[in-house]
């Protein structure tokens, strides 16, 4: 496993799930090739990943988006009235991460200028 560092860009492997991922739930088919950058890398050498949103599959990309609307939307409409309408428009942003926890010996170290 190379030494990772947080703010590492990474890249998922590009192979397929065996029955030991299933049981330890750090590695599906669909994580296969994705692009992310390194948020923690843990002791027991599990890393979590925060995925770039454009490297996602547009199916799940879009998904991802309309949880984040939805989210907002539920926290905008529990504010008072008079407080949503003092919140500036960088203050009505919600960010949604997706980030998800892998093996480290499933990721490889990317470039910082490329992908």
């Amino acid at each position: 496993m190379p030494s990772l560092r947080n703010g590492d860009k990474v890249r998922i492997a590009n192979r397929m799930a065996t029955p030991q991922d299933k049981k330890s739930g750090l590695y599906f088919d669909h994580y296969r090739g994705l692009p992310g950058i390194v948020r923690k890398a843990y002791e027991s050498q599990e890393v979590a990943v925060e995925i770039e949103l454009n490297g996602l599959p547009e199916e799940i990309r879009n998904r991802h988006l309309q949880t984040r609307d939805q989210m907002r939307q539920r926290w905008l409409e529990g504010l008072s009235t008079d407080l949503r309408r003092k919140l500036t428009p960088d203050q009505k942003t919600f960010d949604l991460r997706y980030i998800i926890l892998v093996s480290g010996s499933d990721l490889e170290k990317r470039r910082r200028t490329g992908n």
